[in-house]
């Protein structure tokens, strides 16, 4: 339970340090226009159910992409603000997945201290934690998170949960078919 906690509190220190980096530029909650690429428009208007325009939340890929705006959606009509919602979603499953990542390292045997380095050189990747802070209104991180997921559950041989994770992976983002060449490989081996 204590290198759980160990875990938990390194993944939540290199996610603070990305979400402190990205806000010093644009501010903590920053708006969508700021943001230079325009992916992000088909999820808010998803998001927006009714609101939003239907040429954006009708436009594939993205429209396949249920998941996360759906969720997005629960959390405005709990009270979140928009950019608030999605904010919290990718900063749970970027945590979801840096510790996950700790989990698995320490699962294939690796020590603490290899284990806190593969998890800084993950946490500290551009493209893993900070760019999903910076446009955190994509359904990448959920996606990706959902792939590491898959690695311990396969591991574990626990195929029931590994085929709701593919079900849930299925509204979430397409990357996901990364995990089947790799259970085809492990079960082959």
């Amino acid at each position: 339970m204590r290198d759980l906690r160990l875990g938990a509190l390194l993944a939540l220190l290199v996610l603070g340090v990305n979400a402190l980096s990205v806000s010093a530029r644009l501010g903590f909650l920053h708006k969508a226009k700021q943001v230079k690429e325009y992916d992000h428009w088909r999820y808010i208007h998803m998001a927006l159910g009714k609101e939003g325009l239907p040429a954006l939340q009708n436009e594939p890929p993205y429209c396949f992409r249920l998941a996360v705006p759906a969720a997005a959606r629960v959390l405005v009509r709990a009270g979140l603000s928009e950019n608030a919602a999605f904010y919290l979603l990718t900063s749970a499953v970027v945590f979801g997945f840096l510790l996950l990542l700790w989990v698995h390292l320490g699962d294939l045997g690796f020590s603490l201290p290899l284990r806190a380095t593969g998890v800084l050189l993950a946490g500290f990747t551009q493209g893993a934690v900070r760019w999903p802070l910076y446009q955190y209104w994509m359904t990448d991180p959920a996606g990706v998170f959902l792939v590491m997921l898959a690695f311990p559950l396969a591991e574990h041989g626990r195929r029931a949960a590994l085929l709701g994770t593919s079900l849930v992976a299925a509204l979430v983002r397409e990357t996901y078919v990364l995990v089947y060449p790799y259970l085809l490989l492990r079960d082959l081996r």
